[in-house]
């Protein structure tokens, strides 16, 4: 199922400003929004109800084919049973959304959003823009939707993009997220904190958890295929000039770090930033296994510091693997209590 239709277009429906939340009748229930315009128009953001399922089918027939196929990975509209089931997952534990605009008598939908809940504890999440919207509606509309989910205790919501939809995955690195190690090079599914810029792992996936901070989100991606028991997250690390966005960086607890099996930090050691990784995880989750992947660049000749293990590049990813299984193993042995 695709998740994310927010593909190129403008903001030809409104100038760009969004009023402020002040107004007197907004919501305060959270996931819910209503915002008078600069124009005069009021938007809504609302649960959606079955009386809307006729209204989004038009809706989403209404919309380009790349559009659709960005949503639902097909260019084909789903029957209406898929709709009915959206607006119904309320019932499921989930959050559907729609967005209205009202002039006057005129109430036009211009987008929804929604996530299902999943066996694991995450939520899988959807966000659809009319083109005409495109801008800033997307990026509040994903606000809200995570607002409604942190109140229902979800801290994670995930979401599958294809490659080539570029200002979706703009949208959600720009949010903070973490890249979910897949082999399927066609597209990329990503984690993202409902309360917080950093996501969780899992409450019930009983997987080993290997958090890896590179700059490229594929790192090894053939590693879950090899080891189906293995989850992986990539962090590619703050950007630029915001080092305070990296909770480890900055001091705070990362629940993918305390909660991990292993950390891996895949990041050249002739890097400021790589230096600074490895000595803020080693103290801040000293308990946790961290690799320091060598031969990341040319300057990365020397050995990895004390208190790591290495992991050097050239392996194939079954070697890297093993090597990373076997550092949670030695440091389980060494958790272990003494036998009296």
């Amino acid at each position: 199922m695709g998740t994310w239709s927010l593909g190129s277009g403008s903001d030809r429906g409104h100038d760009g400003a969004v009023a402020d939340d002040t107004d007197p009748s907004t919501p305060d229930e959270p996931g819910l929004r209503r915002t008078t315009l600069p124009d005069g128009r009021v938007l809504v953001i609302r649960r959606a109800t079955a009386a809307d399922v006729d209204r989004m089918i038009d809706f989403y027939r209404s919309l380009p084919l790349e559009d659709r196929y960005f949503r639902f990975f097909t260019g084909g509209l789903p029957p209406r049973a898929h709709f009915e089931r959206t607006v119904d997952v309320a019932t499921h534990g989930g959050v559907a959304l729609v967005v209205e605009v009202i002039a006057g008598n005129d109430v036009q939908l211009v987008g929804d959003a929604c996530y299902v809940p999943q066996a694991d504890g995450d939520g899988e999440l959807a966000v659809t823009i009319d083109p005409n919207w495109r801008g800033w509606l997307g990026p509040y509309l994903l606000d809200t939707l995570l607002e409604a989910a942190a109140a229902n205790g979800v801290t994670t919501l995930r979401a599958e993009i294809l490659v080539h939809n570029r200002p979706m995955l703009a949208l959600v690195r720009s949010r903070g997220c973490a890249t979910i190690g897949d082999d399927d090079l066609s597209k990329v599914r990503v984690a993202l904190g409902t309360s917080t810029r950093t996501p969780s792992w899992p409450a019930r996936d009983a997987r080993r958890r290997i958090l890896v901070e590179a700059a490229n989100p594929r790192w090894r991606n053939g590693i879950t295929k090899i080891e189906p028991t293995v989850s992986v997250m990539v962090c590619a690390g703050p950007p630029s000039g915001y080092r305070e966005r990296c909770p480890v960086l900055a001091g705070r607890p990362c629940p993918l770090a305390a909660d991990a099996d292993a950390i891996v930090v895949a990041r050249s050691l002739d890097e400021q930033l790589g230096r600074d990784l490895i000595e803020a995880h080693l103290q801040s989750n000293p308990r946790v296994p961290l690799l320091v992947e060598t031969g990341v660049s040319a300057a990365d000749g020397g050995p990895p510091p004390d208190g790591t293990h290495p992991l050097s590049r050239a392996l194939s990813d079954d070697e890297a693997l093993a090597a990373i299984l076997s550092a949670i193993g030695e440091s389980s042995r060494d958790a272990e209590p003494e036998a009296v």
